[in-house]
């Protein structure tokens, strides 16, 4: 039995390991729960090898307010390596 989030289960269904081993992956995040959550099972599940980046991505859904959000950087942090 894996100690995997359901969510890990379904990354490594549809993009098994085997296919980014040796990379540099390119994730877009906005700062929010969905995003974040992309970013942490993408570096739980990273092949080693494997170089995980992070881009904020501005939705501009909040207008001026999202400018200087700092959500993102919180994300960065979320990886190891950068």
């Amino acid at each position: 039995m894996t100690n995997r989030h359901r969510c890990e289960e379904e990354i490594l269904k549809n993009w098994p390991l085997a296919k980014w081993s040796n990379l540099t992956v390119l994730v877009a995040c906005s700062g929010g729960s969905d995003s974040t959550a992309l970013v942490v099972a993408l570096n739980r599940l990273r092949p080693s090898g494997t170089t995980l980046k992070v881009a904020h991505l501005n939705h501009c859904l909040r207008g001026t307010d999202s400018d200087d959000d700092e959500r993102p950087e919180r994300c960065r942090r979320k990886i190891s390596d950068d």
